[in-house]
């Protein structure tokens, strides 16, 4: 089986599935396929929601600190601790997650280069255990670079019903310099929906290191989606 057909089978798949299956707050950061041999990183990104009729339990705001280390040129792995802060302004650690990302076909090798993501998390907060699968797919056209994450997702927990759901991510690029790349995002499930603009960039700080950063604004589309979600980045590799 090659690898047009494995992609093709986990699409349809997903979109069949989709269907049936609710999902929480798909906002997050978009996943690219490539891995780069001995690349090491160390990110915090954060969400800050605002917003009358969010399904969020009154979530203002959300951080993530990782460490990540590529142990081969096809896998990434990757621990995250995520802490959130409510309406009290009391922080707490909410989960825990592990993270592994393949890239599934060299870069220019087909029309689209494609990675596969797997994640599980343990919430801290509420007894849900999370595992994610998620097809990446990027292609270029120029200066214009297109990124889709389709994501599958299966929760577990005496706090829930067994359940699955589905999200979907989608990226637009401008690659106008290294420095300075503007991009439109949109978000979407079963519950959650937004769109926005973010702008996002790197600077080398040495050979081998590199600071990136990115910082948008998702809008809401619905009742039950914040009507504004700021998301902000900050990664430094190594």
């Amino acid at each position: 089986m090659n690898m047009r057909t494995i992609c093709f089978a986990i699409v349809v798949f997903y979109f069949y599935s989709a269907q049936l299956l609710a999902d929480s707050n798909s906002i997050s950061q978009i996943e690219m396929p490539y891995v780069l041999l001995g690349e090491k990183e160390i990110t915090l990104a954060s969400l800050h929601q605002k917003s009358q009729n969010s399904l969020n339990n009154g979530l203002i705001s959300q951080y993530k600190l990782s460490t990540g280390k590529a142990f081969s040129n096809k896998w990434f792995g990757e621990i995250k601790i995520i802490g959130k802060q409510g309406d009290n302004q009391t922080f707490t650690i909410s989960s825990y997650e592990l993270e592994a990302k393949r890239q599934l076909t060299e870069q220019g090798e087909y029309s689209a280069d494609y990675g596969l993501y797997l994640k599980y998390e343990d919430k801290q907060d509420i007894d849900i255990q999370e595992t994610e699968v998620m097809l990446i797919a990027t292609r270029q056209w120029g200066k214009i670079l297109g990124t889709a994450n389709l994501s599958l997702i299966y929760e577990a927990g005496s706090a829930i019903n067994d359940e699955f759901e589905a999200s979907t991510a989608l990226q637009v690029k401008y690659r106008y310099k290294r420095e300075l790349e503007p991009a439109i995002e949109f978000y979407s499930g079963q519950i959650t929906s937004g769109v926005g603009p973010v702008l996002m960039g790197s600077k080398r700080l040495a050979p081998g290191k590199r600071l990136n950063w990115e910082s948008g604004i998702i809008f809401g589309l619905n009742n039950n989606t914040a009507n504004q979600t700021y998301r902000f980045l900050l990664e430094y590799e190594f």
